[in-house]
């Protein structure tokens, strides 16, 4: 068939009229006919249609790669007409990097020679652009926190009659292993995290308007986006991006600090009470005990618990099993809130994976494979669940959900919003953007994306772990995208987390190698996704001025954002080179609009509220071990506006609770 004439019906092919097929289908795996597709991605092309078959692409996307079964007698899985069309396969990979904006897939098939070509309805996907994306991270395996009530995270305790490993095993001095730092095979995940992302993206990473920014007090999510920089930045430029890596804290970013720190607490708004957390399952902590015995239990069994001591200790008989124990409620204990057996359980679940993934070995004193470790696990995320109730979440990261939903809003808006205060994102004298995404790419803790995760009222799942799992390494993103057809927003949420398995070997997470799991929670229009948030944000928990701006958001004091043009649907759809510095300093909060909008409200964001980060018991211990003089160097960029900086630091001497 002459590459020149088109799948049409009621058109002359193979010397007969074709006609429509109805009883077969061509479509893109994954995908509903009439959806979308981001520009660059690889998607997989498929048909059911039986004898011999041709499949025909339109709108720029081409076929790469075919596949057949055994249903079809002649097959060479080879594309012609340029990538347009393919023979006698059941499925090809195609790509869609030059794709315009819809791509358009049909097949026609025949059973003879003589007979008529049967054509498919055509399955179109309409092309969406990603014009910024923000990706939320945890860090990378650390070595585990002390267990329960103990100073030591090596050796013997007093719930197991067995040693855990030392530093030695983790491959990790013991100051490191003190200090909760990455192990080996968190520095390599993150380099392996760094790589897919840029591999995804496509492209020169140099050339990419990507900011990193870590919790400043903690050095393992310094370490993370360090590692992360190695893996996304080629050898020219990957010294100067981890330079401008930013360590929030909040004296040095008061505004940007609460978003990466896990458990920052503004001044006159508290974390729940007993009988708010009570009402996360309904109270009683028996019956949620009861609902996981089965692990605690094994892992009971496993650690040898419980001693006569620890039995003496809650009154109870010498032969006392783990799930017997008392469950306490503890307020500070921001993580848990319960003393007793899910305390005590999740605490060693999570033990044993980071050792699994760290690549011990062995690990769990070689008793518990793969697959039950992940059942095991469980009871340490249930216990992260009652961590991450709705009213911690509103007390500890309304800010940061408000903090995310403004930095979109100034890119679409192609305008500041007041609130949104980042460091400086592009050194002077490097070349002006071009119209690639806006990247901003965050390092912080399990529950940062636990709480957000709560706040937007999702939920993912992906291999190896249960329901809402935040993973060592795992990514919460979300990313802006636009039609190509008719410019609407949209935003796609996804949780990419690498499995046990693949953490466990150290392998990159490219290809040939598998990728990590990604689950897609949320597709919607930006409004929707917006008011979403914004319902969900308690303002109380919000800092001054960025409690303003959802306040005016809320209110529809804010102008509406402009109806897209013409302009904003040419080239590049939506950012032309300079459009796109000027989102991107949006995005970022920088650049002289947005600049010059902060200056006169960042001297004022602590006089009527204050963030400070409160104590962790075991975990406080851990990172009290660092000080200043940990963060002061390194190359990290620090860079303020000057006003402020100024603001921070006399709000400081002024005796401010930071």
């Amino acid at each position: 068939m002459n590459c020149s004439q088109p799948l049409t019906v009621n058109t002359t092919i193979m010397f007969a009229k074709s006609v429509s097929d109805f009883q077969s289908t061509a479509s893109f795996v994954g995908r509903a006919c009439g959806g979308t597709f981001t520009a660059g991605e690889t998607l997989v092309a498929t048909t059911n249609a039986p004898g011999q078959i041709l499949m025909e692409l339109t709108g720029g996307a081409t076929f790469t790669r075919g596949t057949c079964n055994s249903r079809l007698s002649r097959c060479n899985g080879l594309s012609t007409c340029n990538g347009t069309r393919i023979n006698n396969v059941n499925s090809s990979t195609v790509s869609t990097t030059g794709a315009g904006a819809t791509i358009t897939l049909k097949h026609g098939w025949a059973s003879s020679s003589t007979g008529p070509v049967f054509i498919s309805t055509p399955c179109t996907l309409t092309r969406l652009t990603t014009v910024a994306a923000i990706h939320l991270y945890r860090h990378g395996q650390r070595s585990p926190y002390p267990p329960p009530h103990e100073s030591s995270a090596a050796g013997y305790n007093q719930w197991s009659t067995r040693p855990l490993p030392p530093a030695a095993d983790w491959n990790m001095t013991p100051t490191d292993f003190n200090r909760n730092l990455l192990t080996p095979n968190g520095h390599a995940l993150m380099r392996h995290m760094g790589e897919f992302i840029a591999r995804s993206m496509g492209g020169d990473p140099c050339s990419l308007h990507a900011l990193l920014v870590a919790d400043g007090l903690s050095q393992r999510d310094l370490q993370s986006a360090q590692e992360f920089a190695a893996g996304m930045f080629p050898t020219e430029c990957v010294a100067a991006r981890t330079a401008d890596i930013v360590a929030a804290t909040p004296s040095s970013s008061p505004l940007l600090a609460p978003v990466v720190l896990d458990h920052a607490v503004i001044e006159g708004c508290s974390g729940p009470d007993e009988d708010e957390v009570r009402a996360n399952f309904g109270g009683d902590v028996a019956a949620l005990t009861n609902a996981l015995r089965q692990p605690i239990e094994r892992v009971g069994t496993l650690i040898g618990c419980c001693s006569a001591s620890v039995c003496a200790q809650h009154a109870l008989g010498p032969n006392c099993t783990l799930s017997e124990l008392p469950a306490t409620f503890q307020r500070t204990h921001y993580w848990e809130y319960f003393d007793g057996p899910l305390a005590v359980a999740g605490y060693f679940a999570e033990a044993f994976v980071l050792q699994a993934t760290s690549g011990l070995e062995p690990f769990a004193w070689g008793e518990v494979p793969l697959d039950e470790l992940a059942q095991l696990y469980r009871v340490h995320e249930r216990m992260m669940w009652l961590g991450s109730g709705r009213n911690s979440s509103r007390a500890y990261a309304s800010h940061a959900l408000a903090y995310l939903v403004a930095s979109l809003e100034q890119v679409v808006r192609d305008a500041p919003v007041p609130g949104v205060a980042h460091p400086s994102w592009r050194p002077s004298g490097r070349a002006p953007p071009s119209p690639r995404p806006l990247v901003l790419a965050l390092f912080a803790h399990d529950f940062n994306l636990l709480y957000l995760r709560r706040l937007l009222d999702v939920h993912w799942v992906t291999e190896s772990f249960d329901l809402d799992a935040a993973t060592t390494g795992s990514s919460l993103s979300l990313e802006l995208t636009r039609s190509a057809l008719d410019g609407e927003w949209r935003v796609v949420g996804t949780l990419t987390a690498a499995s046990m398995a693949q953490q466990r070997s150290n392998l990159p997470l490219v290809h040939p190698h598998a990728p990590p799991g990604r689950a897609t929670f949320l597709d919607v229009p930006y409004t929707e996704f917006r008011a979403r948030a914004l319902q969900a944000i308690d303002q109380r928990c919000v800092l001054e001025p960025l409690r303003s701006t959802v306040a005016a958001l809320l209110s529809g004091d804010l102008s509406p954002p402009p109806p897209p043009s013409d302009q904003v649907l040419g080239t590049a759809l939506g950012l032309s080179t300079g459009a796109a510095a000027v989102a991107g300093a949006c995005l970022l909060g920088v650049g002289c609009l947005c600049g010059a909008l902060l200056l006169g409200v960042l001297g004022n964001a602590f006089s009527s509220r204050k963030v400070h980060q409160s104590s962790k018991s075991s975990k406080t211990r851990a990172e009290a071990a660092m000080d200043d003089s940990d963060f002061g160097g390194g190359g990290f960029n620090m860079e303020m506006n000057e006003a402020a900086i100024a603001a921070a630091k006399s709000s400081h001497k002024k005796g401010d609770a930071i």
